[in-house]
């Protein structure tokens, strides 16, 4: 990744679940490789599970003070801070509200406080913008807690993030 002019990366991590599976599968492979007779339609399905976790384990997410990369499964995704309509904002994927939000009346746990580490960044670009792959949204599902907040924190501080959750139904 070449930083631009008067860029410094602000925070950088690859997501916990991706690191996690990665681990998972090799575990899996070299137990089944030594434990189970291995017959070639297994060999096969364990060969694709070890390769695509392994392709899981390069994403990441880069937040500089001008433009935000982000790489999930072997796609690169960025968007400029130029480009944006209005700073970035935290939201709720209709679907997973109808999921979850039982739950959270359940418990009787604050609307806020139960729906923050459930929802996406979503960025709401210009129109005019020739990328042609934008990133659109940052799925926070796919990070620790701690991550979270930290990408929470950094884009609060340096992209006007509000973190109040919004949700559209």
């Amino acid at each position: 990744m070449q930083l631009q002019n008067n860029e410094k990366i602000l925070y950088k991590t690859k997501p916990i679940n991706s690191i996690y599976l990665f681990f998972l599968c090799m575990v899996i492979a070299i137990y089944v490789s030594f434990a189970l007779p291995l017959q070639s339609k297994h060999f096969i399905m364990l060969a694709i599970l070890c390769l695509l976790s392994f392709f899981r384990f390069f994403d990441s997410i880069i937040v500089t003070n001008q433009r935000i990369i982000s790489h999930l499964f072997l796609r690169q995704r960025t968007v400029q801070l130029s480009t944006l309509q209005q700073p970035p904002f935290l939201t709720i994927d209709p679907k997973k509200f109808r999921q979850y939000e039982w739950q959270r009346k359940l418990l009787k746990k604050n609307f806020q406080d139960f729906w923050l580490y459930k929802t996406d960044i979503y960025f709401k670009q210009l129109i005019s913008v020739v990328d042609p792959t934008p990133l659109e949204r940052i799925p926070l599902s796919l990070f620790s807690k701690k991550q979270k907040d930290r990408i929470i924190q950094t884009l609060a501080q340096s992209w006007q993030l509000d973190p109040t959750i919004e949700h559209r139904e």
